[in-house]
């Protein structure tokens, strides 16, 4: 149980730490399997049955996700995305997943909102598809990343292209290969580090289904690498100590409880032992 429990908070701090220094929001789909489990560790009552299924499928899908964002700097996924059979295929599977997943979470109690039976089918349905579509490109790219070939690949006229969205803004390097234009997705860094370049030499791996994902190994621009790493690293310390601010603060208005005591027993909860 503590390392369920321990697996668990890491991955809600892992997700959020990546989401705001990448930029990809989907590092918070990390949560979407992380936190049924610290209900399940943490917030269910002590005489609740663990079901040994739902903690691996918990702990596999984080796995996939970690897997399916790392290991690349900038993606193009144009051609992979129009592959729409394999697209309906990982949608059905995890859908099933999804669905036995989260029907033992609210049934077990693992997550307890006081649903009634017709009521906890809807809601086991509605996050289920909506758990599915969001991991759709996860498994997508987990499974074009592992069946892929490493070869090079030149674009030149290169422009940066830039959506803010939202909070987690579209970054991207748009250039030209053999007279086609390419559009390569880019973490923060890597945009901030590449984005006045004309002309690129990538090393890359060339997925089954057609996706384009560059590798993270370059090493010139080192000094300037540093500098946009440090100011990255600091936005995302920032926004984790708020986040821990406002959880803390909401503890607080729940329970009662000075920070001091809420700390304590939080602490006590993660490391299961009397500080």
């Amino acid at each position: 149980m503590f390392l369920i429990g321990l697996a668990s908070v890491s991955a809600v701090i892992y997700g959020l730490i990546r989401a705001v220094y990448t930029g990809r929001w989907k590092n918070l789909l990390l949560w979407l399997w992380s936190v049924p489990l610290l209900g399940m560790v943490y917030f269910s009552s002590s005489d609740i049955t663990i079901n040994g299924l739902v903690v691996l499928i918990g702990i596999a899908m984080m796995f996939l996700i970690i897997y399916s964002l790392s290991g690349y700097a900038m993606w193009n996924v144009n051609v992979r995305d129009k592959k729409h059979g394999f697209k309906f295929i990982f949608f059905i599977l995890m859908l099933i997943i999804s669905m036995y997943f989260f029907y033992q979470c609210f049934n077990n109690g693992y997550l307890n909102f006081g649903l009634n039976e017709k009521l906890l089918s809807s809601a086991v349905l509605l996050i289920s598809v909506v758990a599915a579509l969001l991991m759709n490109s996860i498994l997508m790219t987990a499974f074009d990343k592992y069946f892929s070939e490493k070869g090079t690949f030149i674009i030149i006229k290169c422009t940066p292209v830039k959506k803010k969205l939202n909070f987690f803004s579209s970054s991207a390097i748009r250039g030209v290969n053999n007279g086609a234009e390419y559009k390569f997705y880019a973490d923060k860094l890597y945009f901030y580090l590449f984005k006045n370049e004309k002309n690129f030499k990538f090393s890359v791996k060339n997925g089954v289904l057609g996706g384009i994902y560059v590798l993270n190994n370059f090493s010139n621009h080192e000094r300037k690498k540093r500098r946009i790493k440090k100011l990255l690293r600091n936005r995302a310390l920032f926004v984790l100590l708020a986040f821990v601010l406002v959880v803390l603060l909401i503890f607080k208005l729940k329970m009662r409880m000075d920070f001091e005591t809420i700390i304590i027993t939080v602490m006590q909860a993660i490391f299961g032992r009397k500080l």
